[in-house]
């Protein structure tokens, strides 16, 4: 049977995205002079760096152990949809972030135990529900609309395609779908090829007879 997607997909523009970091890196969600306020920047820097850079889905971010990364290898691995393992390369803007906020991480639990990466002012995992509220508000600060992690990595899917020239098994790859066709789902079609073609046509057609 054919697949319809009915969903109106919304993506963002490098504009758009760098606007929200920008909100991130500000703190425009926490008071000045708080004396933790400078760590949850660190933290809401780094889920938006790991959301905008790997287009990861935010229950597997949600997810991720401070043992899951490895400076060694440069890698960071998480369990994805289904059960599945996927390995995310750690580029510098990610190690930069990681190690802003994992000092940070360390003071506000003291001797508090965690193997989560990301964590509340409880000092227990950061919620994939909370991380969506996250990305909403900011969002919503920063370009007038309230986005979803979900829209983040549909961006991601958009933006990387069209960077590799269309190669939608590179784009398919890189975001860890187990097919082509739901990665197709996310593409915008903009029938290109057929605007080239006519134009290719009239160009070499004599209609005025």
């Amino acid at each position: 049977p054919n697949k319809q997607d009915v969903v109106k997909r919304q993506f963002l523009s490098f504009e758009e995205l760098n606007g929200i970091l920008s909100m991130a890196k500000k703190g425009a969600l926490y008071q000045t002079g708080c004396p933790q306020t400078k760590a949850w920047i660190a933290r809401d820097m780094l889920i938006m760096t790991l959301f905008m850079n790997t287009g990861m889905r935010r229950t597997a971010l949600s997810e991720i152990n401070v043992d899951d990364i490895s400076f060694e290898d440069m890698s960071i691995t998480v369990t994805d949809k289904r059960d599945k393992t996927q390995i995310y390369i750690i580029t510098p803007q990610i190690k930069k972030a990681i190690e802003d906020w994992l000092p940070l991480r360390a003071k506000i639990l003291k001797d508090t135990k965690s193997d989560a990466l990301f964590i509340n002012k409880y000092k227990t995992r950061l919620s994939d529900k909370a991380m969506y509220r996250l990305v909403e508000e900011y969002s919503q600060i920063a370009i007038g609309k309230a986005i979803s992690p979900h829209k983040l990595r549909a961006s991601f899917i958009a933006l990387y395609y069209e960077a590799s020239g269309n190669d939608i098994q590179a784009t398919c790859e890189a975001v860890g779908h187990a097919s082509i066709a739901t990665t197709s789902i996310y593409i915008s079609k903009r029938n290109d090829s057929r605007k080239q073609a006519m134009e290719f046509m009239g160009k070499n057609l004599n209609t005025h007879l």
